[in-house]
């Protein structure tokens, strides 16, 4: 198969932008963002977290590490056009919020399962 037509498969799965399971995806992230505001501050000051903190630490976790793949399959709006092509939608990605996305997850993840051992403070000062 040729690059184009395993693109053109793909784009099969491209969502568009203003159905309700995006929005609703949306609300959760502002939601998330507003948590990980509070929680990722409090981090640094090393306080226990009960069983249910940790909880909601691992399905943010997970939220936003699914978060990253849905990234790519969801359209986008560009100069009042709607773009619903997995290569422009995937480049698009790719330029703006990739980098950032995927550091954090990483670095998320490698702080949950104490990869980061002694230098755990500083890799959740430079989560901050």
């Amino acid at each position: 198969p040729t690059r184009s037509s395993q693109s053109h498969r793909l784009d099969r799965f491209i969502s568009n932008p203003n159905v309700r399971l995006v929005f609703v995806w949306d609300i959760l992230q502002i939601i998330l963002m507003f948590w990980d505001f509070i929680r990722i501050p409090l981090s640094v000051f090393e306080f226990e977290d009960g069983d249910t903190f940790k909880a909601i630490y691992v399905a943010t976790m997970v939220f936003w590490t699914i978060d990253v793949f849905r990234n790519f399959f969801v359209g986008h709006f560009s100069k009042g056009n709607m773009v619903m092509t997995f290569q422009q939608v995937a480049a698009r990605y790719l330029k703006t919020w990739f980098g950032m996305d995927i550091s954090l997850i990483v670095l998320d993840w490698m702080l949950l399962l104490d990869f980061a051992g002694d230098h755990q403070t500083y890799l959740k000062a430079l989560r901050v």
